[in-house]
């Protein structure tokens, strides 16, 4: 129990550490992005013009709109981000707002400005953080230290310098942006938040942890989806030619191997273009799936059928020799053979052709394949709807 409490407490101390550094080091991150920011915004203004509207109050017109439009391009890519303004720092230390967002013509900025300025409103100095002016008089930015509520917003801001043409700093750019709520709430309850902290953390982490485990699951159904439509026929469902080139590869080599026998069987659908014009595309395709269908069903569990192209299929059998290839694609053929429909005078049956090539010793995949397909011509010109057995040198039996 001692033994617990212990690594318990290690635990939520660790907890508290951790969350204390997480917390500082996301806000020098955060204060460090925001000063270059407003770094980059500062270098737009033009504070020539910017003099002149101060001197004239313009708000409205459309040099202020022109003087604007940098601040407000850069304010709508910063959500937290709730007002952008310039003020000029007269020689007395005194500031006077100029350039200010809440005056766009945009709705989105228009609704997201806590306050409104106008140009020749004078900033109220004991608001202000008491170094804020002469840091930035020095040429410093400067990051407000605390939080300051304005209506119902929680805001913080960080002030660069702005410099007239002879890079004497005149004014100061700033932005008020929304202060993170969590560090917000432990500046406010510090050590009270460890532990909810640490448990809302862990739990949280669970969460996160079992979310991967299906997202993880989900991926790889996914992924096998896609594999299988990689090397499937999308019409008949069969193997396709990309599937057949890996297997008969692998399947030979293996068999050389080990010595075991394998075949390989090429078939045709015999005039299968006539069947195409006579009959229409329409046919064509159930004819197609007929001779997948003959084929799936006298396959062994074994046996790889595959479509690999057009009318042609392939079937590859581990462990058989020619005879008994030749014996399962007798039955094929029967499932096959049979009257189609007709157009006109013209009558079709439908038949298939096929070479038969066995494997012999030191032949690779590709060598089997031009016999078996010398084969399947052979038995092409022999009259279709026949099988001829492929010989070792290349030629037929």
């Amino acid at each position: 129990m001692l033994v617990a409490l212990v690594y318990l407490a290690l635990f939520v101390a660790f907890g508290a550490w951790t969350l204390s550094v997480g917390l500082d080091v996301y806000q020098r991150r955060t204060d460090s992005a925001m000063v270059d920011f407003a770094l980059a915004l500062a270098s737009q203004v033009d504070m020539d013009a910017h003099e002149r509207i101060r001197e004239d109050s313009q708000t409205g017109s459309v040099e202020y709109t022109r003087l604007l439009a940098p601040l407000e391009k850069m304010h709508l890519g910063m959500h937290e981000v709730r007002g952008v303004y310039t003020k000029r720092i007269d020689d007395d230390g005194d500031m006077v707002y100029v350039l200010d967002t809440a005056q766009s013509r945009i709705p989105e900025l228009r609704e997201r400005a806590t306050a409104v300025t106008r140009v020749g409103e004078r900033v109220l100095m004991y608001t202000i953080e008491p170094e804020l002016v002469a840091t930035v008089l020095s040429g410093k930015p400067w990051v407000d230290a605390e939080s300051f509520l304005e209506g119902n917003v929680l805001l913080r801001g960080i002030y660069v310098p702005l410099r007239a043409a002879g890079g004497k700093v005149v004014g100061m750019l700033g932005m008020d942006f929304e202060e993170s709520e969590l560090r917000a709430i432990a500046a406010q309850w510090g050590w009270g938040l460890v532990l909810p902290a640490v448990v809302s953390l862990g739990l949280v982490s669970g969460l996160l942890g079992a979310l991967v485990w299906l997202l993880r699951n989900e991926l790889g159904i996914i992924l096998a989806a896609l594999r299988e439509e990689t090397i499937r026929d999308s019409l008949t469902g069969m193997f396709n030619r990309r599937h057949f080139n890996h297997s008969l590869a692998r399947h030979v080599e293996l068999a050389q191997h080990t010595g075991r026998s394998i075949s390989l069987v090429m078939i045709d659908v015999d005039k299968f273009k006539s069947i195409n014009d006579t009959l229409g595309h329409a046919s064509g395709d159930r004819v197609l799936m007929m001779v997948a269908e003959a084929l799936a069903q006298c396959a062994r569990s074994e046996d790889i059928a595959c479509r690999i192209g057009g009318e042609e299929f392939a079937l590859i059998l581990p462990g058989t020799d020619q005879r008994q290839s030749q014996v399962l694609f007798s039955r094929v053929a029967g499932m096959i053979r049979r009257p189609l429909g007709h157009s006109g005078d013209v009558g079709l049956a439908l038949s298939v052709s096929a070479g038969i090539a066995s494997l012999i010793p030191g032949e690779d995949a590709e060598g089997l394949m031009l016999r078996a397909d010398r084969a399947l011509y052979g038995a092409k010109r022999s009259g279709r709807d026949c099988v001829e057995l492929a010989m070792p040198e290349g030629g037929t039996a």
